[in-house]
């Protein structure tokens, strides 16, 4: 599990990615180099989602507040507490949430306002657990007029295609998938998470699946998710 950081610590990352009127993401690396993504929605009444948080430079930031108030910070899971902190001492009014299993862990380092099927309810912005995961991990949609928006964790990875040990436990590469070592260390009931990833990958307009590290899929993003579990 990476240090969490206690100061402002900006890494590696690309320019900040506009997809919609409601929603912004973010690739970057961690401290081993490894690629993560932070993604931003805007809430109905302007308040931002901030979901795995990264620590962006002063005009970024600035950026991002001209988008919205930042108001929920979402820690996907109990390996994804690296910025926490930081964000909560930037922005003392965030309300960080997490899945239920994970609070105890990510209460070492930052307080938990709830779980994420405890943000209040929005039109436009949903959060809610994956059935399967025992409540470890969940997913954020977004709709907008330019379609709907899927933000997953390592329940979904979409990784370059490797071998190797590390290959291994993330695979399938290549494709976006659920990978080894989610089905091995986070999944409890893989027919419940096969079901969800079909009604999820059914959501009206859906434009845009974002893993949780790897490439976007932006084109038939349906079709790549329905392949997804199918292979479970």
């Amino acid at each position: 599990m990476a240090k969490c950081f206690t100061t402002w610590t900006v890494l590696p990352h690309e320019p900040i990615v506009k997809h919609s009127e409601l929603f912004w993401s973010v690739s970057g690396n961690m401290p081993s180099g490894n690629q993560r993504r932070m993604s931003v929605a805007r809430r109905s009444d302007g308040s931002l989602v901030i979901y795995n948080a990264m620590a962006l430079d002063d005009a970024e930031m600035a950026e991002l507040e001209a988008f919205g108030q930042p108001a929920f910070l979402v820690v996907p899971n109990a390996f994804h507490r690296m910025d926490a902190q930081i964000y909560k001492q930037r922005y003392p009014g965030l309300r960080v949430l997490c899945p239920k299993s994970a609070r105890k862990k990510v209460s070492q380092v930052v307080e938990v306002f709830g779980h994420l099927d405890e943000m209040p309810s929005d039109g436009c912005v949903e959060l809610f657990h994956l059935r399967g995961m025992k409540e470890r991990e969940g997913v954020l949609r977004v709709r907008s007029a330019s379609g709907t928006a899927l933000v997953f964790n390592d329940t979904l990875l979409n990784m370059p295609q490797q071998g190797g040990l590390g290959g291994f436990f993330m695979g399938p590469t290549g494709t976006l998938s659920v990978p080894r070592f989610t089905r091995w260390m986070l999944m409890a009931n893989g027919a419940e998470l096969k079901a969800h990833l079909g009604e999820l990958a059914a959501s009206p307009s859906l434009s845009l699946v974002v893993p949780g590290h790897g490439a976007l899929i932006e084109v038939d993003p349906a079709q790549a998710l329905n392949q997804a579990l199918a292979r479970l």
